[in-house]
């Protein structure tokens, strides 16, 4: 029975004295390693970007300013394409009313580049009425346009975008100038864009 009280005594004893041990110990352990494995990624940076530990931050820097330059360099890329094809797109449009229509499905672009097209299109032609559409990594998006001419006959962009959006499945609207929405199925674009085009038609004939 006086073992049974000795050690009654002694545990909550020895644990007051070993926890904050234990506890120091683990800290200490956790902190090694942290610093281990911040060195071996470090290491293995250096290693695949062939470059000496030392040296790494500014390889790094220097990576990231050749990142920015190719950025910079797709973009332009991008735009001159763009430019292109809003050239070849305005010998081939249809005839609405008084105004000139494009509709068109390019999915090799974005939501940006087909906005981008489209503020080419209605600068260059003011009787011009757009209606453009990209499936472009499974997102639908439509975007559609009308020069100033074409809005001073009765064209609505935002009124033309929120038809061929719920022909999609989706909705948007904007401007009456320029507007964008979102689909929700790619396999209805095609026929989106023909709500399109019928709408555009019943804009600025009435038919």
């Amino acid at each position: 029975m006086g073992i049974l009280i000795l050690f009654a005594i002694l545990i909550p004893v020895v644990g007051a004295f070993l926890l904050p041990v234990v506890s120091l110990i683990s800290e200490k352990l956790r902190n090694t390693l942290a610093f281990v494995f911040v060195a071996a990624s470090f290491a293995c940076s250096a290693a695949l970007l062939k470059s000496a530990p030392d040296d790494l931050p500014d390889r790094i820097e220097s990576l990231q300013r050749e990142a920015k330059g190719l950025a910079r360099e797709i973009e332009a890329l991008t735009d001159r394409e763009i430019s292109a094809l809003v050239e070849s797109t305005l010998k081939e449009h249809e005839p609405a009313g008084p105004a000139r229509l494009y509709v068109r499905r390019y999915d090799r672009f974005d939501a940006d580049g087909l906005r981008k097209i489209a503020d080419g299109l209605r600068g260059r032609d003011a009787s011009c009425v757009a209606v453009l559409a990209t499936g472009k990594g499974g997102r639908v998006s439509f975007v559609a346009a009308a020069g100033a001419d074409a809005v001073a006959a009765g064209a609505d962009a935002g009124r033309l975008v929120k038809a061929v959006a719920e022909a999609a499945g989706g909705g948007g609207g904007g401007r009456r100038d320029m507007a964008q929405a979102g689909g929700r199925d790619a396999a209805l674009i095609e026929s989106a864009l023909q709500a399109g085009r019928d709408a555009a038609i019943k804009q600025l004939t009435g038919k």
